[in-house]
């Protein structure tokens, strides 16, 4: 399920995550005023994120999708599904008399479990890269750094070997 997760370290996914948060905080404030109620608007914000954040994954597994001959897995249909979705969900938040904080706190109860899990499966890589790093440059010895650093070193006056290719035709059948 987290198949780039070795790609970026923790420090580098904070940025985005407190933008991330920021950002919800002004839609949810947003919802606030709108609908009057902290809980419709924290349902709203939850699912306005929960959509925009899984939209790559669902896009990906509907590109090739097609309906009566129609490939319908195209973002101008996807996102115009979203769309209808947020729209009919704000239309029925603002319209419904319901109680929603049983639900909404369920909601919590999974979105804060789930948060826990990704944080720990993240920080558990993270500790497996710098685990990682940590061995190989304790394999090292020294004086092997200075000998391979010597091995692969050019005088500073060689120039290194760049080829720069142009073509001036196309290719021909």
């Amino acid at each position: 399920m987290y198949a780039n997760i070795e790609e970026a370290s923790f420090k580098e996914a904070v940025v985005p995550a407190i933008l991330s948060v920021i950002a919800t905080f002004i839609l949810f404030f947003g919802l606030k005023l709108v609908l009057k109620s902290w809980v419709k608007a924290g349902l709203m914000a939850s699912l306005t994120v929960f959509l925009f954040f899984f939209y790559g994954r669902i896009y990906s597994q509907i590109s090739e999708a097609e309906l009566f001959g129609i490939v319908v897995g195209r973002h101008k249909y996807l996102f115009l599904l979203f769309a209808v979705i947020l729209l009919i969900s704000l239309w029925w938040l603002r319209r419904t008399d319901k109680k929603l904080t049983d639900f909404s706190r369920g909601l919590n109860a999974f979105a804060a479990s789930w948060l826990i899990v990704i944080l720990v499966q993240v920080g558990y890589a993270d500790l497996n890269q710098h685990l990682a790093k940590a061995q190989v440059s304790n394999e090292v010895s020294p004086e092997k750094a200075d000998l391979a650093a010597g091995a692969n070193s050019q005088p500073s006056d060689a120039k290194p070997d760049i080829y720069y290719l142009i073509f001036d035709r196309y290719a021909g059948a």
